[in-house]
């Protein structure tokens, strides 16, 4: 594994006359043969989990873990007698992973998705395969833990599209739903919404919204067959917006709705050549960061990275294009809590010509800095509850880094709700609720806050 710091041609596309942020720090972590970073996710020690795809000795699923400053604690491989891809992580309860994508035999048949869920430190805990047998098999683009240890899992399939599944805390599936024609891409992202149900996103720039059993409640189709959605999920005031790209042109796009799915607004972006927009974050003044890859010239040509900056509305504040002498380009982003931005992808920047997965850091944003401070916290923000176990009250304690659309729900532990606190804007700072637990029987409860895009579920025992 190697390390570099690293100067890239900085190309800044001019569209308001407003500072950008400037890179703070920037890591590589390769190997001798090709590298990606397809997902990135805080961990709530403030570090990072970067989940993609390591082609050396074969083609394994690659996980690595760093600290807050990008320099890396551990990283393991996942493979099989195929290869196995990684598109997706996300930090769980007990500070596991769970990752997901797809794994296919050397040149004997379809792709099947793949679940795997590790530990703290990476170790391996079960692995899962679903597949439908399509032509060109099926994959997992998006898994998330739910309030009961068990997991949303969305992706598409040659035979049902859209495909969609709910597994127990093992893995094993408990239900699948499809919606949608067949599709190779199919369903990009899915998520828990705040009040139990989900959404699924994916191509044609279509958002499903369905209820806690995965029954479809509506759909809203907001492109056409040539467009793509790679990334959607829940706005701060309940809305959601879509990202991915559009037309022959592949230029970028971002779609904005309320919380019926009805259209609020949408944009689309010329970065320069054939453009595309791999992931959205909603940021802190209520505008939206952009991840993403451009060719200069057209696609014969390498790809350049792409990070933009919209406002509320959707009109562009600023974009860089990272270009440095070969491939480079942005997968996922997200807001640090001081306001600067972090971003996974590939890079050749570095110290060999193959392509390195690449971790950046930016300084705070300066139009955040200016119009809305960030009050420095640990993490994004903190859950506790004290005393623990408890008999027959607790106090539920939690605290937020900014203001935001705050959900605070109680479940036993077969994912019924029994209580519910918040599910609404709530401010930045400190919040204090008292459970009562009388009248329920003794044992496990789970307690789950969801704000903005993370979550966090603790467990706590009731004992008469």
């Amino acid at each position: 594994m190697k390390r570099a710091l690293f100067a890239l041609l900085l190309v800044v596309v001019p569209v308001v006359a407003l500072a950008q942020p400037e890179i703070l720090w920037s890591r590589f972590f390769g190997t001798a043969s090709d590298d990606f970073a397809y997902s990135l996710c805080p961990t709530a020690d403030s570090g990072y989990a970067l989940a993609g795809v390591t082609y050396a000795g074969g083609v394994d699923a690659w996980l690595i873990r760093t600290d807050w400053n990008g320099d890396s604690l551990w990283s393991r491989r996942y493979g099989g007698t195929g290869n196995q891809y990684c598109y997706s992580v996300d930090q769980c309860a007990d500070g596991g992973y769970v990752m997901c994508g797809y794994t296919e035999p050397y040149n004997t048949g379809p792709r099947d998705m793949w679940v795997a869920r590790a530990n703290a430190d990476g170790d391996t805990l079960w692995s899962r395969k679903f597949g439908e047998n399509g032509e060109n098999g099926d994959g997992a683009w998006s898994a998330h833990e739910l309030p009961d240890g068990g997991f949303i899992v969305a992706g598409s399939s040659q035979v049902s599209g859209f495909w969609f599944i709910r597994t127990n805390a093992q893995g094993d599936s408990i239900w699948s739903r499809a919606n949608g024609d067949p599709d190779p891409w199919g369903c990009y992202e899915a998520q828990m919404t705040t009040n139990g149900g989900f959404i699924m996103v994916g191509s044609n720039f279509r958002l499903i919204r369905l209820n806690a059993f995965g029954d479809s409640l509506w759909s809203r189709t907001y492109g056409n067959g040539l467009d793509r959605c790679m990334s959607g999920k829940q706005t701060m005031d309940g809305g959601f917006v879509l990202a991915g790209f559009m037309g022959l042109a592949r230029e970028f796009a971002i779609v904005r709705t309320d919380s019926s799915g009805e259209l609020l607004w949408m944009r689309t972006y010329h970065m320069g050549g054939f453009d595309a927009c791999w992931d959205v974050y909603e940021t802190a003044d209520g505008g939206f960061a952009l991840a993403g890859t451009t060719t200069i010239g057209g696609w014969e040509n390498l790809f350049a990275a792409v990070f933009l900056k919209v406002s509320a509305i959707g009109d562009s504040l600023w974009s860089i294009i990272y270009d440095g002498p070969s491939d480079d380009g942005f997968m996922s982003v997200y807001q640090a809590v001081d306001g600067g931005y972090v971003l996974a992808g590939f890079s050749s920047s570095g110290s060999s010509s193959d392509r390195d997965v690449w971790l950046l850091k930016t300084l705070p944003d300066p139009i955040l800095a200016a119009d809305d401070p960030f009050i420095p916290h640990p993490t994004t923000f903190t859950l506790s509850n004290y005393p623990n176990p408890f008999n027959p009250t607790t106090e539920i304690e939690f605290e937020l880094s900014r203001n935001g659309l705050v959900s605070l729900k109680v479940y036993d532990l077969l994912g019924r709700e029994v209580a519910e606190f918040f599910n609404g804007m709530q401010t930045a700072g400190r919040h204090r609720v008292t459970f009562d637990g009388t009248g329920l029987a003794s044992g496990v409860y789970l307690y789950r806050l969801v704000a903005g895009e993370r979550t966090e579920t603790r467990k706590m025992v009731l004992i008469r």
